[in-house]
């Protein structure tokens, strides 16, 4: 029970708001209830998350990428080289690797010490790196590939049937020696595999440096 009086009523807690009431007078047999509500204050939250993230550039909206050599030898393109294909991206920029040409070695022959083959066209020990900031000096055109030929035969024959009707029966022999026309060779120089053929002039089903195909025809003109 409290006396009689004027109080003063103060009320808290931790991350409400304080209320204050004066000048609240009780008096004799008087009960008095207090409906207060506080107000939440001061709450703080802190959320911490952490993650392995990639590296954004919020400057611009460039997208970029490191290739690897080891990508690129996986890539099946025939013997063409793989800096050609830099034209085929919109902002691609190759910063060195095959476009820098190799030193010349003076008095080292092209031709492997065997022989040219398949397995060794060019010989990489006329080559060498370039060290430092300079360029190599072998200039352009400096070997040549394995030359191409093919023999081609074309046999045809009319048999007539009436007046105006004949039969024509004709064949078609593409390389008929199905001679191997073989590609260029590998000319990265920081490859394991510069000088090589790997392919063929023509992977494709048709055209020239194709294996030996046959056609055969049989027409009825009336």
């Amino acid at each position: 029970e409290l006396a009689v009086g004027v109080y003063r009523i103060v009320c808290s807690a931790s991350g409400f708001q304080q209320i204050t009431i004066d000048g609240l007078e009780q008096t004799v047999g008087h009960t008095r209830t207090l409906d207060l509500t506080l107000r939440v204050t001061g709450l703080t939250q802190q959320v911490s998350v952490s993650a392995q993230t990639s590296q954004m550039d919020e400057t611009t909206a460039a997208l970029g990428a490191r290739i690897e050599p080891r990508q690129f030898k996986d890539l099946p393109l025939n013997g063409r080289n793989w800096s050609t294909l830099t034209a085929l991206v919109p902002g691609a920029v190759d910063t060195g690797g095959n476009n820098q040409r190799p030193n010349r070695v003076p008095g080292v022959s092209l031709v492997p010490a065997g022989g040219r083959s398949i397995d060794g066209w060019i010989n990489p020990a006329a080559f060498s790196l370039v060290t430092g900031s300079g360029y190599g000096d072998t200039p352009r055109n400096l070997a040549r590939g394995p030359g191409l030929w093919q023999a081609d035969l074309g046999l045809a024959k009319y048999i007539p049937i009436a007046e105006r009707v004949e039969l024509r029966f004709s064949s078609q022999f593409f390389n008929v020696f199905n001679r191997a026309q073989y590609g260029q060779p590998l000319a990265d120089f920081s490859s394991s595999t510069f000088g090589q053929i790997i392919g063929t002039v023509n992977p494709g089903p048709v055209g020239s440096g194709t294996p030996r195909q046959m056609q055969f025809a049989l027409r009825l003109e009336f």
